[in-house]
């Protein structure tokens, strides 16, 4: 399997190598490690490999600020009220809510840069809300509240 048709000289490589990591550091918000342009990349070739020949293949583009406040939204809340510090069960239920849709929707994001959009603390915190969304939702739950989502992002 090639990559290029043509041998690549030193300057584009550099030059497209440049202009990828311009795209990284858009699409995440701020500055992007080594460790996170690298996973980055690889989620990048596995969808291109598994995408047909004629078809581009693209970074996820929905910035976590419009998901945070599509979820918000769905609870009947603000995205400042989901990042604020209530522990009620409509507070806590949406907060999960946001931290599945964020996983789902942008698999570039870490769990730490995930807590940091929620203003929490930590990727264990992010690991509890999935598992829990993850559960009620196997039971049946947020459905409506998963489809409203997808229409405000869609």
């Amino acid at each position: 399997m090639t990559y290029h048709d043509v041998p690549l000289d030193a300057i584009e490589i550099e030059r497209r190598l440049r202009a990828y990591l311009d795209d990284l550091v858009q699409l995440a918000g701020g500055p992007v490690t080594v460790w996170r342009a690298a996973r980055m990349a690889m989620e990048h070739l596995r969808r291109a490999a598994d995408a047909p020949d004629n078809e581009p293949v693209t970074l996820p583009t929905t910035h976590p600020e419009r998901i945070v406040r599509a979820v918000a939204a769905a609870h009947g809340l603000t995205a400042d009220v989901l990042r604020g510090p209530s522990r009620t069960r409509d507070v806590s239920m949406a907060r999960h809510h946001a931290v599945w849709e964020l996983r789902l929707r942008r698999p570039d994001l870490p769990l730490d840069k995930i807590a940091a959009w929620l203003n929490r603390r930590d990727h264990a915190t992010m690991v509890h809300s999935l598992k829990t969304f993850r559960k009620l939702r196997a039971s049946g739950h947020y459905d409506e509240e998963r489809a409203h989502v997808e229409r405000a992002l869609s």
